[in-house]
């Protein structure tokens, strides 16, 4: 305690103090009793059965004196004359409950001779073990300042020094005694069908205004202005939410299905444990048969992902996702407050709790009560947790910890610990034994909201312009439960006498009408039209604050509030994108009830009028300012652009204000929505599939209307086909006057030249890349690379062309890189942007894509994190994904595999040839080798067991060095980059894993396994499993039960003979030819190791093949010679053998 403590801070304990220090005017030891109880001199003190107070207090000598303290006892008669004016007067027993000493009790029990502070010494039996004997001596009065202190947080304390216990004071007042029901069960809840999302509500809660109602002086506290410290721990959180703990990672996503998490119950901290697999970047400690987390670092994980719903969760997480981005929203709405727990006679804690200020929080409570597993906290005897209050604990629990790392208070001691560290408060001395009373009773303001009663003021109209307001009640937990007014109520046996008097008199205190009610012990109150609108303007508002319900009668069922409109109208019944801004005008209107006024109007109504105004047949609640609160949401409406003006007529809605079309711009969405019946390409050389066709048809329609467009259909489902086929189509309609650059990754290149000859062989196509590249502006398609772009961008920005492609356009995910604004410097009037990864969860990833399609129409880049990003990862905001939605749907066209509509009842088998480069390091190995051959060939016969054997080592050389060099050379660095395969299978299965996919990868070399496991595992961070003829069968059959039930194994490596039979690995729907067996029934067996009967999915076969090798060569001749195809199947490879040396030198030489 500091040198300037006061003793006594409220009036009843000023009064304690005023008693002594008036009977003690001569002396000097109340003084220096002060100083005892300042510097902690007591170090004890206890009330026993008999009232009497005893203490300990330390004096200069080594062993404390001992002291004992007694009022006069009230007889029997004042007994019953307090009990019966408590009993008579409610308002005065309510506010002895809610903490008060009411002053106008001392003066009545005063005018009955009952007196309740002493008038002299003789009326204090009062004895300590020093030297002096006196009384007070100055070890006495340290212990009357410390009872000072606790009259303040407790008035009834100076009755039981007089012998009168609060049960026996007030009977009203016993039932703060039961006990709460148990949140536990013996056996689990039944599972209840999920409610759906409730949409956010974007209305704040006044915190601010009911901290400022809580008491000036916070009689636990011994520092200054309790209510700043709560004010700066919301506004720092609040903060440190939006901005320190705003970010979120995209890019991880952690797979929740194959993890069990179970929350071990402590009303301090949970325990956490994990069954099933750990969880990726969490600190998982093994135990025997689950592994156990801190849960810090679990709330650590759920704030850093993104708070959207995907493949990856399960129930629990889903739960878990949509509970931290509740408490997210609770933080930045304010709304939610300190609520002291009871653990037992002497510690407590602080938990936090929502207050259900508006139908989002309650709805929201509910949702999640709906969805969380019914298991999810059990306790140390393996109870269940009750649905409704495992919500509650996690959301207290989660708030408790963002507060602990977010708010670091000024001041330091045991309250601010309770309050902002979660730690337990111990109350151990005799002045604490009533602070955690004292806490409660001085957030009672902010805690009415969490009683179980619902008070309500009814507005009855008696007619002549008067109105009754009676006061009535109801339980909350009683669904059909009916209204009880005050008067029948306090006569009745109900319970929660005592918390509803604590709310009646804590009302009281700032709306003071409502103290009529007990005063006079009536239900009703009548008033006039003026009062009920000074009542309406400066008393409901901070009713609604404290949780009382207004009810209106009939005439004012429909007390509406002014709301503006806009309307949208088009001056022209043909409306164009390009002419939207300009031909769209709008138009401002205030709805009052069921009537539409213009501004004008009611900036007349509002100057002459406040509170209630009848106007037809309805009630209006004007506020003050409320003209120059709508003004400010019309200034804030501002269109520049087309795309502004489409983005409010896609989400219909504009700073938040309904926006409502007119015909003709109704007209203009739906036209917007169509797809034109467009035939497909003369020259195009496919059979495309029905749904191939629906994208084909719109991407062409979008273009032609001027949007640019974004394919994201699943992999495997033919995005390339259906680009080629809008290009065709250009071309045939004589819309190619310029090239069509296709960016790719450098894997790609080679899928895209082929794919463009096989399917449109009439398009002139050419490739810009490599080190001796040539730009061919005659071309139809020029196919580049996203790393050729950002190098030669002044080269290719002073181009023009008809269309950009953008291939895997995650590439241009990061908005800050060199390579994404050398793509978006690109000069094209159409632009696609394709993907096959989901974009819909990685938001800023979404934003750089439309970026480059149609730049600006999502915003600037920081504004689109706060009006979306931000919303939607970290609050789970529904109405922001709708209108996100909204704004990009009709832009985007995504199919996924899944989709009945897509793939038929029984999954299909698609193959893919996969084209690459060799890499300089490789050609050189290829020359070396097939001229040595070729040398070594001319010396040998021509039907010789020699040269069979020469042909077929070059053929498994070549093999090698097409697969990476490290396989032919068996030695030197494993580079991902040394190999046009391994550079696009780092690709691929990223795509995979991406999509939360599997893949079987094929190789005939053991040692090639050994590689792609060692690169694999370096460069994307999978260890991929091995399955090759060294494992014994026990390592066989775990691995494949690995690959079967584990998500975290991705992956399978397989060498050809080992897999090619007997498998089953239908968890995979990839698979992954690395280097060909050239025998299409060797290929056949290995890819139904997944495409077989338990096959859920599509499954897609890619076939690794060298452009410009004899790989390519051998795969035209099998697919254009079917008789040599057969001819393989019987004799393997050794075909090759048969060939002439001229033919094999075909064959083999680099080169078409």
């Amino acid at each position: 305690m500091g040198g300037k403590y006061i003793f006594g801070k409220s009036w009843w304990g000023k009064k304690w103090v005023e008693a002594l220090e008036n009977i003690d005017r001569d002396t000097n030891r109340l003084p220096r009793g002060r100083s005892y109880a300042k510097k902690g001199a007591v170090l004890e003190i206890k009330i026993q059965k008999n009232s009497v107070i005893s203490a300990r207090v330390q004096g200069t000598r080594p062993n404390p004196y001992r002291e004992k303290i007694a009022l006069p006892s009230f007889t029997e008669e004042e007994k019953e004359k307090i009990k019966k004016i408590l009993s008579e007067r409610l308002d005065l027993s309510a506010m002895l409950i809610g903490g008060n000493l009411p002053e106008e009790l001392l003066d009545i029990t005063e005018n009955m001779g009952i007196k309740l502070f002493p008038k002299s010494w003789n009326e204090i039996n009062a004895h300590c073990s020093c030297p002096d004997w006196a009384n007070p001596c100055k070890h006495l009065a340290a212990v009357y300042y410390i009872i000072a202190d606790e009259i303040d947080k407790d008035p009834f304390l100076i009755f039981e020094m007089h012998g009168m216990k609060k049960k026996d004071l007030i009977e009203i007042a016993k039932e703060t005694e039961k006990t709460s029901d148990s949140i536990f069960t013996d056996k689990k809840e039944e599972p209840t069908k999920p409610m759906e999302q409730p949409d956010p509500s974007y209305e704040k809660y006044e915190i601010e205004k009911v901290i400022n109602l809580l008491p000036d002086e916070a009689y636990f506290y011994d520092g200054k202005n309790f209510k700043n410290l709560l004010l700066r721990m919301y506004n720092q959180l609040s903060k440190a939410i939006n901005e320190e703990d705003g970010r979120v990672d995209e890019e991880f996503n952690p797979y929740f299905k194959e993890t069990e998490i179970k929350f071990i119950y402590s009303p301090i901290t949970p325990y956490i444990i994990l069954e099933g697999e750990p969880l990726e970047k969490l600190e998982c400690k093994k135990e025997k048969d689950y592994f156990t987390v801190h849960y810090e670092d679990l709330f650590d994980l759920f704030g850093s992902i993104p708070l959207v719903e995907t493949d990856e969760d399960s129930e629990a997480s889903l739960f878990l996702k949509r509970l931290v981005s509740f408490v997210y929203k609770l933080i930045d709405m304010k709304a939610f407050i300190p609520t002291p727990q009871k653990i037992n006679e002497e510690d407590f804690v602080i938990d936090y709790s929502p207050v259900y200020f508006n139908d989002y929080v309650r709805d929201y409570v509910n949702y999640l009560s709906s969805i969380v597993p019914v298991d999810l906290i059990i306790n140390e005897k393996g109870q269940y947790m009750k649905r409704d209050k495992i919500v509650e604990y996690l959301v207290s629990q989660y708030l408790k910890y963002l507060i602990k790392k977010y708010y670091k208070s000024e001041v330091k001691n045991k309250i601010t610990d309770v309050f902002f560290e979660s730690k337990v408060y111990t109350a151990q001395k005799f002045e604490e034994k009533r602070t955690y009373e004292s806490i409660k009773n001085y957030l009672e303001p902010l805690l009415l909201r969490q009683s179980k009663y619902q008070l309500v003021i009814s507005i009855e109209d008696m007619g002549e312009l008067f109105f009754n307001l009676s006061l009535d009640i109801y339980r909350k937990d009683e669904p059909f439960d009916t209204y009880q007014d005050i008067k029948t109520f306090f006569e009745s046996q109900e319970d929660g006498k005592s918390e509803v008097l604590k709310e009646i008199v804590t009302i009281a205190k700032y709306a003071e009408f409502f103290g009529e009610f007990l005063k006079k012990k009536s239900s009703k109150i009548m008033v006039n039209t003026e009062q009920l609108s000074e009542i309406m303007i400066n008393a409901m508002p901070i009713l609604k604050l404290l949780n009382v319900e207004i009810l209106a009668p009939k005439g004012l069922q429909k007390v509406s509030r002014p709301k503006l409109v806009l309307k949208a109208n088009s001056t022209d019944s043909h409306v164009s994108f390009l002419s939207l801004s300009k031909l769209i005008r709008f138009n401002y209107a205030v709805l009052i009830g069921d009537s539409e006024i213009s501004l004008e109007e009611f900036e007349k109504l509002a100057k002459k009028s406040k509170g209630i105004v009848k106007i037809k047949e309805n009630y209006v609640f004007l506020a003050a300012n409320e003209f120059e609160a709508i003004m400010e949401k019309v200034k804030n409406i501002n269109l520049t652009s087309d795309f502004e003006t489409l983005k409010v007529i896609l989400s219909q809605e504009m700073n938040g204000l309904p926006v409502i079309l007119d015909n003709n711009l109704q007209k203009f969405l739906e036209e917007l929505r169509k797809v034109s019946p467009v035939r497909l390409p003369k020259n195009l050389n496919a059979e495309l599939r029905h749904y191939q066709k629906t994208g084909f048809r719109w991407l062409y329609t979008n273009l032609e209307k001027g949007f640019n467009v974004c394919i994201a259909d699943d992999m495997g489902l033919g995005k390339t086909v259906q680009v080629i086929s809008v290009i065709l189509k250009m071309k045939e309609e004589k819309a190619l006057e310029n090239p069509v650059l296709v960016v790719c990754p450098t894997t790609l290149v080679g899928n895209w030249y082929k794919e463009c000859k096989k399917f449109a062989p009439t398009l002139n196509v050419s490739i810009y890349h490599g080190s001796d590249r040539k730009f061919e502006d005659n071309s139809d398609v020029i196919i580049t690379t996203y790393s050729v772009v950002r190098n030669e961008v002044e080269f290719l920005t002073k181009k023009e062309f008809s269309m950009v492609v953008i291939d895997e356009a995650q590439n241009i995910k990061n908005s800050d890189a060199q390579q994404t604004k050398a793509v978006k410097a690109l000069r094209a009037p159409k632009r696609i942007a394709m993907t096959g990864t989901p974009i819909e969860n990685r938001l800023t990833e979404l934003w750089s894509l439309y970026d480059f399609l149609m730049s600006g129409y999502l915003g600037g880049k920081n504004r689109f994190v706060e009006t979306f990003a931000k919303p939607i990862e970290k609050y789970g905001d529904t109405t922001a994904t709708k209108r996100l939605q909204s704004l990009i749907n009709p832009f985007l066209i995504r199919r996924i595999k899944t989709d009945k509509n897509i793939i038929k009842d029984l999954p299909e088998k698609f193959t893919y040839d996969e084209y690459v480069y060799l890499k300089p390091s490789q050609i050189a190995l290829y020359k070396e080798v097939v001229e040595h051959v070729q040398e070594e060939l001319e010396k040998m016969e021509a039907d010789g067991i020699q040269r069979k054997g020469l042909i077929l080592k070059m053929l498994t050389s070549l093999k090698q060095i097409c697969n990476h060099p490290v396989n032919y050379t068996k030695k030197g660095a494993l580079l991902p980059d040394d190999s046009g395969k391994t550079e696009k299978l780092l690709d691929l299965l990223q795509n995979i894993v991406d999509n939360n996919e599997k893949a079987v990868l094929f190789t005939q070399y053991k040692e090639m396994g050994d590689i792609l496991t060692k690169i694999l595992t370096d460069n994307i961070k999978i260890e991929p499993l091995f399955f090759h003829g060294g494992l014994n069968r026990k390592k066989r059959d775990e691995m494949i039960n690995d690959f079967q039930t584990k998500h975290r194994y991705p992956i399978m490596i397989l060498s050809l003979k080992a897999g090619g039979t007997g498998l089953n690995l239908t968890a995979a729907n990839h698979v992954i030819h690395y280097d060909l067996w050239w025998n299409p029934a060797v290929e056949s067996q290995a890819t139904d190791r997944t495409f077989r009967i338990g096959q859920t999915k599509d499954v897609i076969v890619h076939r690794f093949i060298t452009l410009e090798t004899f790989e390519e060569k051998i795969n035209e001749m099998l697919e254009k010679k079917k008789e040599l195809s057969e001819n393989i199947i019987k004799t393997g490879e050794s075909w090759i053998t048969e060939l002439s040396n001229q033919e094999i030198k075909n064959l083999f030489k680099l080169g078409n």
